[in-house]
Order: C-alpha cells, then structure tokens, then sequence
C-alpha cells in the first residue's frame, strides 16, 4: 500500500457568528473558515469516501499493528484557538471524524493575538484554548506540538529550536498526561536542520513540509493541503486534485532555473 496517498488537510480556525462576530480584523479573517463551509468540507470528504485518522494512527500502521485505508485524511487544526472548541468540536463529534489540533503553549489561555498578528482582537473575548478547553477535547482531538512561541524555525538557532520543541512537549504532557508523538512547523517554515531537531527532540511525525500528497505512512515530515478562509468544497475538490499538481511542477520549474 505504499502508493496510498494520504493527504493532510490543515485548518487553523473555524467560525460562527453567535461566537465570533467580536473576533475582527484581516489577520483572524484570513486564517477563518465559516462553520457553513467546514461542514461543506466534512460532507464532500465522507462522500468521496475518506477514511479519517490521527496522526498516532500513521504510528500504528508504520508498526504494523492497522492497515492504512485506501484513502486516508488527516484533519488538522495549528495554533489552539478557541472557536476549534466552540465549532469544530461539535462538528467532528457530530459526524465521528477524529482529529488533531497543534497547540501553541505560550498562546494558551490568551485573550488576544500575538504582538505580529495584523488586526485588533478585543481583550474581553478569549481567542486561545485555556488548557481545560484542551482537556475537554480529547475525546475527538489528538493534541500536537506548535512550538512555544510560534516563531519560524529558520530563523532560530539550532539550540533555540530545541528548547521550543523541547518545552512545549514537556508542557503539553504535563497538562494532559501523555506527550505528542506530532509536530507541526509554525509558518510551515521549515529546513534540514529543524527537521533533524524535531526528531531529536522525541517527535515521530510532523506536518507542515511543503504542499501536495503523501505516499504510504512511512514519511515522517508530511506535506499539507492548506485551507484558506474561502474554500468552498468546490475550492477544496480541486486543492485535493491539482494543487500536488501545480507544486511539483513549480519544483520542477526552480530546479530548471537554478541549474
């Protein structure tokens, strides 16, 4: 089964105007998906037939203990904000589709976005999970690493990458019990050296390594099928079909014009 192609479908926020409608400004807007259209996104994805794991799953084939499906997905969710919990959660619980949901430990529990976010969030409304809302989701989300800070990789030192994928692992298991097994790389930023820094620091498997499919479950760093705030299901059909497509012909391209 290694030419499966499991794709990894990554989210950062879902919407709803009974929620969100305080949450304003262009950088909360661009990472946010209405719940209308997420859900579009759930029915299209059980209609074509995908079959919903985790990324411990991915372990547990590697060790042969399942087989992988013949089209398996991962739905992920990066950063840890609060609406994932508010309208996501009842989503996937209502549908049974596990997922998983990359927590930045220095934004838990906070009530505004990070100095570099564009925008204003009010103060009065929390837009990160408090470690209780982490807690209480675990019954449908598998809980992964995002780093402590959110800061690109590739502009941290060696030891600086350590010490936040050191840190936030530990926090993560202290909070709720058991650490990630998952990585996902804060601005899909990411090079030769973070990725050895990842599996140094205990990680099994990240996300967040370019764009396009995964063959079989023996990669470790996977690549992403990213969501923007206006997919429709139509939108995420044809990211699914083509944007693997469209990227390696553009590595093909910047090969062609660096040789």
């Amino acid at each position: 089964m290694k030419h499966v192609k499991l794709v990894a479908i990554g989210y950062h926020s879902i919407s709803h105007p009974s929620n969100t409608a305080e949450l304003h400004g262009d950088f909360y807007k661009k990472l946010s998906l209405s719940a209308v259209l997420f859900e579009e996104h759930i029915r299209y994805l059980k209609d074509a037939n995908y079959t919903f794991l985790q990324f411990h799953d991915i372990l547990s084939v590697r060790n042969g203990a399942m087989q992988i499906p013949k089209k398996p997905a991962l739905i992920y969710f990066d950063d840890g904000f609060r609406d994932t919990l508010l309208n996501a959660y009842p989503l996937l619980k209502k549908w049974n589709i596990p997922a998983t949901i990359f927590v930045t430990t220095d934004f838990v529990g906070q009530k505004s976005l990070p100095r570099w976010a564009e925008g204003h969030t009010p103060k009065t409304a929390p837009i990160f999970l408090s470690w209780d809302d982490v807690r209480s989701m675990r019954d449908v989300f598998e809980i992964g690493s995002h780093a402590v800070t959110h800061r690109r990789f590739i502009k941290l030192s060696y030891d600086e990458m350590k010490e936040e994928l050191i840190a936030s692992r530990a926090r993560i298991e202290k909070e709720i019990g058991e650490p990630p097994v998952a990585f996902s790389f804060p601005h899909s930023a990411w090079n030769e050296e973070s990725k050895r820094a990842v599996l140094e620091a205990g990680y099994r498997i990240a996300v967040g390594v370019g764009r396009g499919y995964n063959y079989g479950s023996r990669s470790v760093f996977l690549k992403k099928i990213p969501i923007g705030s206006q997919d429709d299901s139509f939108l995420l059909r044809k990211k699914l079909r083509y944007l693997p497509i469209l990227e390696g012909w553009r590595r093909i391209i910047g090969l062609c014009k660096t040789t």
